[in-house]
């Protein structure tokens, strides 16, 4: 599964809102319950050595 099918599985199966919140970062993506705008669900391009 890609990154395009995870985000159309989600706004599928659940109630939910994608948001790009950083500029600076168009690729990250959050995805939000749409009646409390909490995150459930972030997805980010980030380098193996990032991770610790």
């Amino acid at each position: 599964m890609n990154r395009n099918n995870f985000i159309n599985y989600l706004q599928q199966e659940y109630i939910c809102d994608v948001d790009y919140p950083w500029e600076k970062y168009p690729d990250y993506v959050v995805i939000r319950r749409r009646d409390n705008q909490k995150w459930f669900a972030g997805i980010f391009a980030i380098k193996g050595y990032q991770l610790g």
